[in-house]
């Protein structure tokens, strides 16, 4: 039953903290998330919206897979007259210190499009929201209990992020 869910939430062990002047806050001491590749699909066609939205662009259609330790992704734009097909391979892992690290490992653009700049000031825009740190040539790392707190979430992770796993149809955060 579970095999047909977008995202899947076990193996959670959760504390409860007292705060002052309102509910507890949560404190998670384990979790391990599992995201199917229909719902990697979803996350990465709201993220395409967003682009298409900030850099006015018209985007025809997003396909992703997902393959062993990376995710594939391809766009279709038109902007202008001009209809091109982008490739992207999404490489996800964690780091020392408990953020997701999101790195295009490699971008396939039809020659003299620009491209390029395009998602790199993408991941610079995404650099101006809580949690979310440009670190590199097209890396960004992402603080999920920044995140949360952001949202107002009385909500934090331990630990942080401790592996990520990408396989044929699921990616895996623990």
């Amino acid at each position: 039953m579970a095999e047909d869910r977008d995202v899947l939430l076990s193996d959670v062990a959760v504390t409860l903290v007292p705060a002052t002047g309102g509910p507890p806050a949560a404190v998670v001491h384990t979790q391990r998330l599992r995201v199917s590749e229909a719902g990697f699909g979803k996350i990465v066609r709201e993220a395409m919206g967003e682009v298409q939205r900030r850099f006015d662009l018209d985007v025809r259609s997003v396909e992703s897979r997902l393959v062993d330790g990376s995710a594939d992704v391809r766009v279709k734009v038109r902007k202008f007259m001009m209809t091109a097909e982008l490739g992207v391979t999404v490489e996800l892992a964690a780091t020392p210190q408990g953020r997701l690290r999101i790195r295009i490992a490699d971008l396939r653009v039809p020659a003299g499009l620009p491209v390029a700049g395009l998602v790199d000031r993408f991941l610079d825009t995404l650099g101006s929201r809580p949690g979310v740190y440009p670190v590199g040539q097209r890396i960004v790392e992402v603080d999920a209990n920044e995140v949360l707190a952001s949202r107002g979430l009385p909500v934090r992770l331990e630990q942080g992020v401790r592996e990520v796993r990408i396989t044929p149809g699921f990616v895996e955060v623990a």
